[in-house]
């Protein structure tokens, strides 16, 4: 990081540094092959000690990546969003890690093949049926990967899928 005259640099840590960011985000679709556009973005949380400027990037094992740059004015838990560059090489979980001056966390980003999957969710268009959630849920506290949901598909074309539901409290 170069600061000029009057510019100093942040001081801030990833959320969720040195394990997985807390409160991260993906934006857009991932596709093997496929070139990245703006819509794909990364958005992670950061707790601000020092206002100042920031640089932030991210490097996925699967050939795109992330970065953003600008001012935190203030202290405290930030969102900031980051955007991807690149083309994702082959369909799967792609492991994207977070990186600034003092702290690293991780992201896992599913890519879609080239094929998607045709399939619909058990009980749709309403209720989900035999859905199974793990873990426990605490107002207040972060989730992990033991909060899981498993869902009944009916698949009638296998290939690469990707599941996501609204934001709702937070999750």
């Amino acid at each position: 990081t170069v600061a000029g005259p009057g510019v100093v640099p942040a001081v801030f840590t990833l959320g969720g540094s040195p394990a997985l960011c807390t409160g991260a985000v993906a934006g857009g679709t991932y596709t093997a092959g496929t070139p990245l556009t703006p819509a794909n973005t990364l958005t992670i949380q950061v707790n601000v000690t020092t206002p100042g400027t920031y640089v932030i990037g991210a490097a996925s094992t699967n050939g795109f990546v992330f970065s953003g740059t600008g001012i935190f004015t203030t202290t405290g838990l930030q969102n900031v969003t980051l955007t991807g560059v690149g083309t994702p090489a082959a369909a799967g979980i792609s492991i994207v890690t977070v990186t600034n001056v003092t702290s690293t966390c991780t992201y896992a980003i599913t890519v879609q093949g080239a094929t998607p999957a045709v399939f619909t969710l058990s009980g749709a268009p309403s209720n989900c049926t035999g859905a199974v959630l793990s873990g426990t849920y605490t107002v207040g506290s972060s989730t992990s990967a033991t909060h899981t949901v498993k869902l009944n598909v009916d698949v009638t074309t296998a290939g690469s899928y990707n599941i996501t539901t609204n934001s709702l409290n937070g999750l």
